[in-house]
């Protein structure tokens, strides 16, 4: 198992152990959820709430995708006048 979640965030990192085991019928799907929810809330308890308030799904997408290398980047130029000016420095 360790060897095909390597190269994943953290968060989903954090996910495959347990529900990994409830697959494996080593526990339930309710002792995943629970193991899981507890650790969000640990590590990032202003986005992973306990009680009535629970979290956004936004929220929940950004930390599950997010990756830990740099995927891509960009910069923004602006050409004109002869001048390259980098638009993020303006």
């Amino acid at each position: 198992m360790e060897n095909k979640f390597q190269n994943i965030n953290n968060i989903l990192n954090l996910l495959t152990k347990p529900f990994y085991k409830a697959n494996m019928q080593a526990t339930t799907l309710e002792t995943a959820y629970d193991t899981v929810r507890h650790s969000l809330y640990q590590k990032y308890p202003d986005y992973f709430p306990y009680g009535q308030n629970g979290t956004s799904i936004s929220n929940l997408a950004d930390f599950l995708f997010k990756s830990n290398k740099i995927l891509a980047s960009s910069i923004m130029k602006y050409i004109g006048c002869n001048n390259e000016t980098d638009i993020m420095d303006s």
